[in-house]
C-alpha cells in the first residue's frame, strides 16, 4: 500500500504540478492530514525492511506539508523531539551506511525532483533542502560505480533506480533553467 500511495502522490504531482506549486508557495499542508499518516508509517518503520518500503511515502508525505517540512529541515534533530526532524536527520546518516545508503537517494532524489517544480525563487522548504543534500547525493551514486565501470556492468535495481531518477531530475532542472533564461 506505501508503494502504491507513493505513486499516487507523485501522480498528482505531475497531472496537477500547479496545484503543487500553490500548496508548496501557501506553505500550508495538503488536506486530509498527511503529517498524521506520516506519523503512522515513522511508528511502522521499525527495521531496514520496512524503511525500505515506508521511508519513500514518509518523504512523499513531508513534501505535501511545506510547513512542517520547513520547520523540520530549520531545526536540529538532536534538539528537537519531532518525529519529522529526526526522520530528516536520519535521511542524511543513512547517505553513509552502506545498508541504507540506496533507500535514502531514493528518498532523497524524490525531494530533488518535487524541487524542480518550485520557483528558485520560491521560499520553499524544498529549495532549502535540496543544496544541502545535492552533493551528498553526487557523491553517493558515484560510490556506487566501480572504477572500471562500462555500460555492460549491470547495477543492481536499488542503485539504477534513483541514478536514472536523479539524471531525470538533473535534465528537468536543466530545461527549467533555459526556459527561465528565455
Amino acid at each position: 500500500m506505501a508503494n502504491v500511495l507513493h505513486k499516487a502522490i507523485w501522480n498528482w504531482i505531475e497531472v496537477f504540478p500547479s496545484e503543487f506549486v500553490h500548496l508548496c508557495q501557501t506553505q500550508k499542508r495538503m488536506e486530509g492530514e498527511p503529517h498524521i499518516l506520516f506519523d503512522i508509517c515513522h511508528s511502522l518503520a521499525t527495521d531496514n525492511k520496512r524503511r525500505a518500503v515506508f521511508w519513500p511515502l514518509q518523504t512523499m508525505l513531508l513534501i505535501l506539508c511545506p510547513d512542517i517540512l520547513l520547520n523540520a529541515a530549520m531545526t536540529d534533530a538532536r534538539n528537537n523531539l519531532s518525529k519529522k526532524a529526526q526522520f530528516l536527520e536520519a535521511l542524511k546518516k543513512s547517505l553513509r551506511n552502506k545498508s541504507l545508503m540506496d533507500i535514502a537517494a531514493r528518498c532523497y532524489v524524490d525531494v530533488c525532483k518535487a524541487s524542480t517544480y518550485v520557483s528558485k525563487n520560491d521560499t520553499s522548504a524544498l529549495r532549502h533542502i535540496v543544496p544541502e543534500i545535492e552533493n551528498e547525493l553526487k557523491v553517493c551514486f558515484l560510490s556506487h560505480l566501480p572504477p572500471t565501470f562500462s555500460s555492460e556492468d549491470i547495477l543492481t535495481y536499488h542503485t539504477f533506480f534513483p541514478l536514472c531518477t536523479f539524471r531525470s531530475y538533473c535534465s528537468r532542472l536543466k530545461d527549467h533553467m533555459l526556459i527561465a533564461m528565455e
